[in-house]
This record gives C-alpha cells, structure tokens and sequence, in this order.
C-alpha cells in the first residue's frame, strides 16, 4: 500500500510542475510513505504515510515530518522525462504572445503524466520513446468551416504562394510542417482523384533565387519541375521552364533609379531573370547579403552605370536597398514620384528594400497570365502571403489567406487570418487545412 501512496504523490507533483504550481508542505506530507516507516511498539505513520497518534492521543514526535525531495520520489531517468516534457510544453506555450491557449493534442495530462513516468506503453498514436511526446505537425481543429470554404474549397485546381516571410521562416529556412504540406500539395497535383492540379511559388524573387531558398533538394528538384511566377510577376514559366510572360523596364528609367540610388546612398540591383546586376556604388555587404541571407544569385557590381542603362533587352525591375529602415521609409516619396512619372508601379515585400516595376504589373499580373496559360479560372485558385506586394495577388483569389506575421493591408484583403505565422509553419497549415481540404475531415 505504501507503494501506492507514493505513486499518487508522483503523480499529483508531476501535474503541478507541468501547470507550474507550487505543492506545499502539507500537501506532500501524506504521501510520503517512502520517509516515515513502522516503529517498534506502535506505528509512527500508517500504511499511507499519514501520522498516528499515540496511546495518549498525542503525535508521535520520534519521527521528524519533512517534505519529501524529488530524489526520494522519483528515479533519475523519471525526472529526466519530467523535464524534457515541462520543457516541451513551455516552448508550445511561450510561442504564444496573444493570450491564446496553445493548440494541445487530445490526451488528457494523466496519460501525459504515465508517460513521462513510464508507467503506460504510449500516448496515443505516440511512442513513449519519442522524445516529442506532442505531434509538431498537429493542425489546429479553432478555424470553424464558413459557407465560403464550402462552396470554394472543394472547387480549388491551383494553390499560389508567396515566399518570403510566408513558406520561409525569419530565419530564411522552412518550418518542417511547412516542409510536409508543400510535399503533400505537390503529390496532390499528381493524383488523378484530387482536384488540387497546381501548387506555384508567387513571389519577388528570381527563379534560381526562390527554387535555392527552399534548401531542400527534393522540394527543388519537385518545384523546379512545376509553373511558377516570379519577380513580381514580371518572369513567369511553365513546367518545362519555358517562359510564358515577362516584363521589362524602359532603360529611361533605370537611369533615373540609378541616379536616385547614387543621391540617397543606397544600394541598387538591377534583375534580368535569374541574373542579377548591381550599380558601381552597391554596398558590398549588400551584395554578399543577396546571395548568403536571401537565397538570390549573387550579384555582379559592373564597372560602369552606363552599362546598366545602356543594357539593350532592359531590366525585369529595380531593387533599391540599405539597412536603415527610416531611410527606406524617406525616400520612398522620390521612388514613388519616379514611378509616376514613368507610369510604373512601387511595391514592398521587405522593410529593407524598395522595388520598381514596369506599368501595369504585380505578382496579381503575373499569376492571371498563368492561369489563363494554364486554363484555370477565377474560382479555381487559392493564394496564401504576407506582405504588401500581396494585396492584390491576395485579392483576386478564390480564397485567401494571410499568414499570422502578414502586414495589416495584406490581412485586410485575406479570406482568413491564421492565427499561426510563418515561424509557426502558417502557411503549412494553409495548405492542408484549406488547399487539401482538411478542414472538412472532422466534421
């Protein structure tokens, strides 16, 4: 019986580390049936652990009541498991800044708490030996199904999106739940019974730039194989690779950009589809940054401006960046000016850098000229970004969601606002939640 005693305590301890409350004394003294054993004579505490008084109804005093040590109650490999699943869940909840409540698995915390102590074989559908006893590719069951994704869903051929502070975490890599949907949307497209046909990349950067910031082979080598649209919209290819609309600048204006870039002291980068030029006075950090944080080709620094404005097929766009932030944000009146003045359109994808773009064009642009090549209508696609060059990409799909992270505009033009952002593995949970109709299966 005493062995029982001591279990339970384990057990009630083991739920108050996890919730991070704090057992007092006297709520640990009953059970502590390892401390307080039999005495000649009379028993100084009983088979539970609680005292006993003796013949004169006094406490029996031979024994000093003290709380008892983690050492006494549990072995070393049960506090290791203790403390990699208190840590496990500290991280789940520490992620959430919004005074949300994490997304848990069903299993209630006594089945946590026999596992960590190894008292039961598993959690279900988890192995006890795992060292991740919560699933980290679980999908949240909070979005309610809408009479939008009803009659949208379901209708889905292509699944559009963005790269750069959506597929990619801040640290330029991609969450693993991220990872698994792309794969899982990509062997979608290859199966005859499943509505989804297309999964593309929608984004600013060049081809060889987005494929290379995936950093896995096997998604490369899928994608590479696969349409896609890229540079804003302005380079956009088939499955062979062939390209089948693209858009350039008139060389006035890569003159007048040039000479902006020389006034305000930043950096400037002219794309010709995966090849990337940057003017004479482009910082060299900026240059490596392009390459080594970003993913894109490395730039090469011409000997002459001339060169750039003289180049005679023209430039997709023109990239204006520095690392000062306000800088950005005070020269973007002038950018915004050139652009007028030659009909062209500004647009924003990250905070450190400006891009210019010929009339009439977007990632928007872009993907409806793909669509139209493909033969996929207006109802049929669905899109996933973040930033401001996502506004109207966003704004023009079936159903649209913004990741967590996104800026408000891009929010304000999504169907949907994840609560997950991209570090989270967001767009992951887009992809099969609403691009593979996940959403549907608890119902």
């Amino acid at each position: 019986m005493a062995a029982v005693g001591r279990q339970m305590m384990k057990h009630s301890v083991i739920i108050c580390v996890l919730m991070q409350w704090q057992p007092c004394n006297a709520f640990l003294l009953p059970f502590n049936a390892q401390r307080h054993t039999r005495v000649s004579g009379h028993m100084s505490v009983d088979d539970f652990g609680f005292p006993v008084h003796d013949s004169d109804g006094q406490l029996d005093k031979r024994q000093i009541f003290t709380p008892p040590s983690k050492g006494d109650l549990y072995t070393d490999e049960e506090l290791e498991n203790l403390f990699k699943l208190h840590n496990q869940i500290k991280d789940t909840t520490s992620k959430r800044s919004d005074n949300q409540y994490p997304i848990l698995p069903s299993t209630s915390m006594h089945d946590i708490v026999l596992a960590a102590l190894r008292d039961i074989d598993s959690l279900p559908g988890k192995s006890v030996n795992s060292q991740k006893p919560i699933d980290k590719f679980a999908l949240p069951t909070v979005y309610p199904v809408t009479l939008t994704m009803r009659n949208v869903l379901p209708n889905i051929r292509m699944i559009a999106s963005d790269v750069d502070g959506t597929l990619l975490t801040s640290q330029h890599n991609l969450h693993p739940r991220t990872a698994r949907a792309i794969e899982l949307a990509l062997a979608a497209t290859k199966d005859p019974a499943q509505p989804l046909e297309y999964f593309i990349l929608a984004t600013g950067k060049s081809r060889a730039g987005a494929l290379n910031s995936l950093g896995s082979s096997k998604l490369q080598m899928m994608l590479s194989q696969n349409p896609g649209v890229y540079l804003q919209g302005l380079y956009c290819v088939d499955a062979s690779g062939q390209v089948i609309y693209e858009k350039r600048l008139a060389s006035k204006v890569v003159a007048a950009a040039i000479e902006l870039s020389i006034r305000s002291g930043t950096s400037l980068f002219c794309y010709d589809g995966d090849s990337i030029q940057a003017s004479t006075s482009s910082s060299t950090k900026h240059i490596r940054e392009f390459n080594v944080r970003w993913g894109e080709p490395e730039p090469l620094r011409v000997d002459d401006n001339q060169s750039l404005v003289s180049f005679s097929k023209g430039y997709h766009k023109v990239l204006l960046m520095d690392d000062d932030t306000d800088k950005i944000r005070s020269i973007r009146p002038l950018v915004e000016s050139l652009a007028a003045k030659f009909g062209c359109v500004v647009t924003q994808a990250v905070s450190t850098m400006l891009e210019l773009l010929p009339p009439n064009s977007g990632k928007e642009v872009g993907v409806l000229k793909l669509c139209e090549a493909l033969g996929v209508q207006d109802g049929e696609r669905m899109a996933i970004g973040d930033g401001e060059n996502d506004i109207e990409f966003l704004r023009g799909a079936a159903f649209a969601v913004a990741v967590g992270n996104a800026v408000p505009l891009a929010k304000d033009a999504a169907d949907l606002v994840l609560m997950e952002t991209n570090n989270d593995g967001g767009a992951g949970v887009a992809i099969e939640l609403f691009g593979l109709n996940k959403i549907f299966l608890d119902e």
